[in-house]
C-alpha cells in the first residue's frame, strides 16, 4: 500500500480475508493515512493451505528498513478460523486451523495485534449503519448478523461477543429493540437454516407487532455473505443496510 520509496522501523502488516470488489477498494483505502506514516501492506487470503504471501509481506517491509512489525488481524473474532490460521503463520499457536505448512520466518520482532471483537467502535459503526437506514427509530428492531464460525463452541463464543453490542447500544435508547445472531454461513446447511429460521421468526414477530426491521451487519466486507440474505428473508418485512464495516469512515 505504501509508496516504495517510504522506509521506516516500523512495518505494518494488515491481515483481511478478502471478499472481491468492491469491499476489498473499500478496504485498502481505509488503509491510505496508515500507509503513508509506516511501510504497509495487506496479506488478503484464508492462507488454508500456505503463508507465502504473508512471507512476502513480511520480507517487503523489512526491506523498507523495518526492525519491528505489528501484524493487524482485520478479524471480528479470535475464534473464527481464520484467525487461528493468522496466529499459527505468526506462531502464536502451535496448531494450524487448516493445512500446517511452514511459518513465517520474519528476521525481525513480531507483534500480532488482537481481533477488533468487543471495540466500542465496532459498536459505533452498528449504529450509524443501522441509523443510516431506520426511517422511525425508535419503533424498530435492529439485528445485528453476523458470519459467525462453523463450530458451536466458537459460535458461543462470538455469540457472547455480539451480546457486548447489543447491551451497550440498547442503553443508548435509541432503537425499540435490538437483536444479534450469527448466520454460521460456513456450518453444514441444517445449522445455517435454523439460524436463518430464529431471525425470520424474529422479523415476523417484529411485522406483527407493527415494528419496523432494519437487519446491519457484524461484517467487515461490503461484498460477502451479504448477496444471500434477500433470499434467506424472502417475503419479509426489512430494510438491510449492506455495508461493510472497511467501508466506514472510523474504520
Amino acid at each position: 500500500l505504501s509508496d516504495t520509496e517510504l522506509s521506516g522501523d516500523l512495518g505494518v502488516i494488515v491481515l483481511a480475508h478478502g471478499a472481491g470488489e468492491p469491499g476489498d477498494t473499500f478496504f485498502a483505502n481505509a488503509l491510505t493515512g496508515l500507509a503513508k506514516e509506516f511501510p504497509t501492506t495487506i496479506g488478503f487470503g484464508m492462507a488454508m493451505m500456505n503463508g507465502d504471501h504473508l512471507q512476502s509481506a513480511t520480507d517487503n517491509l523489512v526491506k523498507a528498513g523495518a526492525k519491528r512489525i505489528v501484524v493487524v488481524p482485520a478479524a471480528l473474532s479470535a475464534s473464527g478460523s481464520v484467525y487461528e490460521q493468522w496466529a499459527y503463520y505468526f506462531g502464536e499457536r502451535d496448531e494450524a486451523a487448516y493445512l500446517p505448512a511452514p511459518q513465517i520466518k520474519p528476521g525481525v520482532p513480531v507483534t500480532l495485534g488482537a481481533p477488533l471483537a468487543r471495540h466500542e467502535l465496532i459498536t459505533e459503526m452498528l449504529v450509524d449503519h443501522a441509523k443510516e437506514v431506520a426511517t422511525d427509530p425508535t419503533n424498530t428492531l435492529v439485528i445485528i448478523l453476523g458470519h459467525g464460525p462453523e463450530d458451536y463452541d466458537n459460535n458461543v463464543k462470538e455469540l457472547d461477543v455480539l451480546d457486548t453490542h447489543t447491551k451497550r447500544i440498547q442503553k443508548m435508547g435509541l432503537f425499540g429493540d435490538v437483536r444479534a445472531y450469527n448466520l454460521q454461513d460456513d456450518a453444514p446447511d441444517s445449522i445455517r437454516t435454523n439460524n436463518v429460521n430464529v431471525m425470520r421468526s424474529w422479523i415476523e414477530n417484529a411485522n406483527t407487532f407493527g415494528l419496523d426491521v432494519v437487519v446491519t451487519g457484524y461484517l467487515l466486507s461490503t461484498r460477502g455473505i451479504q448477496a444471500g440474505i434477500d433470499e434467506d428473508f424472502a417475503g419479509l418485512e426489512y430494510t438491510f443496510n449492506k455495508k461493510g464495516m472497511s467501508s466506514h469512515p472510523s474504520f
